[in-house]
């Protein structure tokens, strides 16, 4: 007692007094509350749930309209041999059978002819009408016919099973086929008096249509889910295959500019190293393979360097100005070219200077023939004519000992027609 004495003045209450601590309305209403948000959690997930999206989106709707029309035409076709069937195996039960068969053969026919023109885009409504007429023609039968009521009770319980999994449209039609299917279904059960059923038996056929309107519910649904996520499938692979697709042409495209670029830059470094006048290699162009030549020297024993210089051209723009001065280049560059064998290279370095460079040989042989050839190409240019003067290279030189070399030689021969370099090689 002291014990519970302390734990009430301390502030703390016994587990009973607590319980009775709310009133029984407000415990109520926090518990409605709460059901009432779970609800609408779950209702907003199902609207933005991925498959609710996709089912509203227009694409699907017409990829599955393109499937209930395949559908309702294959079911048109299959109910005219089911009835034809049943006119041939019923003949016997009465002209009433046949002629309801007779009248669902020509709906179906019918359907089926409408689907192909007019009716295509509407194949949910196309659908309706055969399940009325299907669902009519059997309760028909069932009244007008006693002997065939359980026969027809029997083709109302498979009915929604088959409506599933033949049927691919939506949700809401499926609902609203089933709600108006239930009641006609259960009527029938409990108003016919053909079928000699107690009233348990009646409530047991009552159960299995529940059932089997649940299971038709339940099939499709799952149906559709399946439809869906094949569909959010196949829209992905849509989607990578759009993107590779772009990544491709991307691509193809970033190549071509590539391709573009390195042709251009091969052309541009070829311009950087020819001269525009006479197309031959200019002085960077010279540069270079004179260096390498000299690298090389130690297996091809050359190279021979030979610079020439035109005498006479400024007199000769001066008398026919500078086109003409052009052309004495260009008949320059045009016999040197003509002097040499393949490897010999020919350099214009600037203003009226050449260069010559011969991988190996012997200098006055170069010079001899060098020579010859202005004479014989240069006769109508007087008195242009071109001072030459040869150099090989020796062990050791650099570009700018064996060039020293050879632009010596030629300022030694301005006034002879060849000066020889005779430096031991």
């Amino acid at each position: 007692m002291k014990q519970f004495t302390r734990t009430v003045r301390g502030g703390r209450m016994p587990r009973f007094g607590r319980l009775g601590s709310r009133a029984p309305a407000e415990q109520a209403q926090q518990y409605l509350r709460r059901i009432d948000a779970m609800r609408r959690s779950l209702f907003a997930r199902a609207r933005g749930s991925q498959h609710r999206t996709i089912e509203r989106s227009q694409r699907f709707r017409a990829v599955q309209r393109r499937r209930m029309w395949a559908a309702v035409r294959v079911s048109c076709l299959t109910v005219v041999g089911v009835y034809l069937f049943d006119a041939v195996a019923s003949g016997s039960k009465g002209a009433i059978v046949v002629g309801l068969d007779a009248g669902m053969v020509a709906l179906a026919l019918a359907a089926w002819w409408s689907l192909g023109r007019r009716a295509r885009h509407h194949p949910e409504l196309v659908a309706w009408v055969m399940l009325f007429g299907i669902g009519g023609t059997t309760l028909t039968t069932g009244v007008a016919v006693p002997d065939l009521a359980i026969q027809s009770v029997g083709y109302l319980l498979i009915l929604p099973g088959l409506v599933a999994l033949l049927l691919p449209w939506r949700t809401r039609m499926h609902l609203a086929w089933l709600a108006a299917y239930l009641p006609v279904g259960a009527g029938f059960l409990a108003s016919s008096t053909a079928m000699n059923l107690t009233a348990d038996e009646r409530g047991d056929l009552a159960a299995v249509l529940v059932v089997a309107v649940a299971a038709s519910l339940a099939g499709h649904v799952l149906l559709q889910r399946v439809q869906l996520r094949s569909f959010a499938q196949l829209e992905r692979i849509r989607a990578l295959r759009r993107q590779s697709d772009a990544y491709v042409v991307q691509l193809t495209r970033t190549h071509d500019a590539l391709r573009t670029l390195e042709t251009t830059a091969q052309q541009l470094e070829q311009q950087a190293l020819l001269d525009p006048l006479t197309g031959l290699g200019n002085r960077r162009a010279f540069d270079a393979d004179l260096a390498a030549a000299l690298a090389d020297r130690r297996r091809s024993g050359g190279p021979l360097l030979a610079l020439l210089d035109v005498d006479g051209l400024k007199a000769w723009n001066d008398a026919f100005g500078h086109p003409a001065g052009d052309r004495a280049l260009q008949a320059v560059a045009a016999a040197l070219r003509l002097s040499f064998r393949a490897g010999d290279q020919v350099y214009r370095l600037g203003g009226d200077e050449f260069a010559v460079l011969v991988p190996s040989g012997d200098l006055e042989v170069l010079g001899n023939r060098l020579g010859h050839r202005l004479e014989a190409e240069m006769p109508g240019f007087a008195p242009v004519r071109a001072s030459i003067g040869l150099a090989s290279a020796q062990p050791g030189d650099t570009p700018l000992d064996i060039t020293a070399r050879a632009d010596a030689a030629l300022y030694a021969s301005k006034w002879q027609q060849v000066d020889v370099d005779t430096a031991p090689s």
